[in-house]
């Protein structure tokens, strides 16, 4: 299934920063040759930079956390620290130990934490930066990953023309983009610079939980917890390109704008 790879063209995805992003966010940096994070634009509350859905032993979905220092939408991403880095690891290690130490692949979603955590990175940007590698690692993806804040790239653009400015920046003939961003940008735009624009459509293959029923889009952690790497490295080519026309049309799950 995975497509985004195999051709000469270079391929490029934009996008920010998550706190453990669910599954089609790590299918969109594997699909690409260059992966930048999107980490000199405005900070979002009550987003996803730093919070995500994991499933309780009790079944139900709760959110894990970074607590932020002054956290404002009027700051870039970059310029947002984490406020107790400590204390944060402190009680997300023991949310997932008490609530997944019974899953059949805890010790290597540990494994990822311990490796994050080892950094001690306090700023936002740094330390999401930091999770990405690893967990793109933990994929076996072979993508460049790149910080938008340390390119030189026109910072005056708003809007799409900031991303077509990045991809030309980098040299790309393809950008690609989550599908739940269809609407955010026009393809004859692109076409004029030359560039390619497609959409990746996730598939969020079901896997145990240990519940009779599934929930998706939940936090990659939870992923990791329940599924071998290999299972993991399967899931990440579970996914199509496909073009404006066709994204315009397609039924979007509420998760799949990040």
């Amino acid at each position: 299934m995975r497509e985004g790879k195999g051709t000469n063209v270079k391929k490029i995805a934009i996008m920010q920063p998550y706190f453990f992003p669910y599954l089609g966010y790590w299918q969109l940096i594997g699909a690409v040759d260059v992966y930048v994070v999107f980490d000199d634009v405005n900070y979002i509350k009550r987003g996803w930079i730093n919070r995500n859905k994991i499933r309780l032993s009790s079944g139900e979905v709760s959110y894990i956390r970074l607590p932020i220092t002054k956290a404002s939408q009027n700051k870039l991403i970059c310029e947002h620290t984490i406020s107790n880095l400590d204390e944060s690891k402190s009680v997300l290690f023991k949310t997932m130990e008490y609530n997944y130490k019974k899953r059949p692949h805890y010790y290597d979603g540990m494994g990822i934490l311990e490796k994050l955590f080892h950094v001690s990175e306090s700023n936002l940007s740094d330390f999401l930066f930091k999770q990405i590698q690893i967990v793109s690692d933990y994929f076996c993806f072979d993508t460049e990953i790149v910080r938008s804040s340390e390119l030189k790239n026109n910072k005056e653009l708003l809007a799409q023309e900031k991303i077509i400015d990045i991809v030309k920046l980098l040299n790309g003939e393809q950008y690609i983009n989550a599908i739940g961003g269809v609407s955010l940008y026009d393809h004859k735009r692109f076409a004029e610079e030359q560039i390619d624009l497609k959409f990746l459509n996730p598939f969020l293959p079901i896997y145990d939980q240990g519940f009779s029923d599934f929930i998706p889009s939940l936090s990659i952690l939870d992923v990791v917890m329940n599924c071998s790497q290999d299972e993991l490295v399967s899931m990440g080519g579970c996914y199509e390109l496909v073009n404006a026309n066709y994204a315009t049309n397609k039924e979007v799950d509420k998760h799949m704008d990040y």
